[in-house]
């Protein structure tokens, strides 16, 4: 039996808080299916092999959840949720002693999968503020103007929402939300959290000064597709594009051939890649941010190419920038002149933890 399909909401007790042992997204009553034991696996096989995107939620007897996150078919990460939660390795078998487990999936995007990362690190361990709707924007726009990104989650009798906040009073970057039979997921639009009808909420603040997992992957996410971003539209405004068009191509190439959704256009990178750890993701990045700056020094010099670096640097919020400078050292010592071939061809350094 598939295990997909968009989800029809109904409505949650305001006295239920997001917890380790609760289900996520409460609000989307999607199909819960019993499934013995023995199949639990080939349940989960049936959403790998229709390719889907999105999160699979095993109940476990004893109020304890495995949560498996997929991308395109294949699972990214899994958690085991019981006194706490956990990052594991997806795992091969699912003991379930005293009865039948419980498989809920709510279909997402790549971007809200990071979302969703964010949150089951965090999930239970901030308390959420009770509010009224009609003060939610002023709220929001305080956590807004940290100089650091934040999640946070809304919840209603009827609803429900996250909002990835980039800091320093920046539009939020992406949102989800959880009524009216359907999941709208937007990059960063709000109006349907500050419009929505019920007057009472609980709202809590997840800081990515938390320095989880999930927020190091979206820091390095986020500090790469900037910088890259950025660098590609100087360049173009420095070379024109038709010099830019040989930069894109050979890095679009170079993403797809090791298996990445990234791709990259004058002054945008769209990332849909989801990786598996910081550490997955800083080598993929690392190795795209060397062979964008190749290009580019071949084309403009390496002077020129360190003077955009640190100018591009300097503009990046402050922790990105740290998550940057931490994770890429591209400095090209010696003075301007011809790129040398072994420059451009020497072994990246390992990635660093954040």
């Amino acid at each position: 039996m598939a295990l997909y399909g968009f989800a029809c909401i109904g409505c949650v007790n305001m006295q239920t808080v997001t917890d380790m042992t609760t289900p996520l997204f409460i609000p989307a009553f999607v199909e819960e299916i019993s499934v013995e034991p023995d199949r639990v696996l080939a349940s989960i096989q049936a959403y790998q092999k229709d390719l889907q995107t999105g999160l699979v939620e095993v109940s476990l007897p004893a109020k304890s959840y495995c949560d498996l996150l997929f991308v395109r078919g294949q699972v990214v990460n899994a958690y085991k949720r019981g006194n706490k939660t956990e990052r594991i390795p997806p795992p091969d078998h699912f003991p379930t002693p005293g009865g039948a487990a419980t498989l809920r999936a709510i279909s997402l995007t790549p971007q809200a999968i990071r979302l969703a990362k964010i949150l089951l690190e965090q999930v239970g361990a901030v308390q959420p503020v009770e509010t009224r709707t009609d003060t939610l924007e002023s709220q929001i726009d305080k956590w807004r103007a940290l100089p650091f990104p934040g999640l946070v989650q809304v919840r209603w009798p009827g609803a429900e929402a996250l909002a990835l906040l980039t800091g320093s009073g920046r539009p939020p970057r992406h949102t989800i939300f959880i009524a009216a039979n359907q999941i709208l997921q937007s990059p960063g639009g709000m109006m349907a959290l500050y419009g929505w009808k019920e007057r009472d909420c609980s709202v809590t603040y997840y800081s990515s000064e938390s320095q989880t997992l999930a927020w190091q992957e979206y820091l390095l996410h986020y500090s790469f597709i900037w910088m890259a971003g950025h660098l590609l539209l100087r360049v173009e405004e420095l070379t024109g594009r038709l010099l830019l068009n040989s930069v894109l191509r050979e890095t679009n190439f170079s993403a797809a051939a090791h298996g990445l959704i990234i791709s990259f256009a004058p002054g945008n990178v769209t990332d849909q890649t989801i990786f598996t750890s910081p550490e997955e993701s800083a080598q993929a990045y690392k190795r795209l941010m060397e062979q964008i700056l190749t290009h580019v020094e071949s084309i403009i010099g390496a002077d020129s190419l360190k003077s955009l670096v640190q100018e591009s640097t300097m503009r990046m919020q402050p922790s990105y920038r740290r998550v940057f400078q931490e994770n890429f050292n591209f400095s090209r010592p010696g003075p301007s002149r011809a790129p040398d071939l072994s420059e451009r061809t020497r072994p990246a350094s390992s990635p660093q933890r954040l």
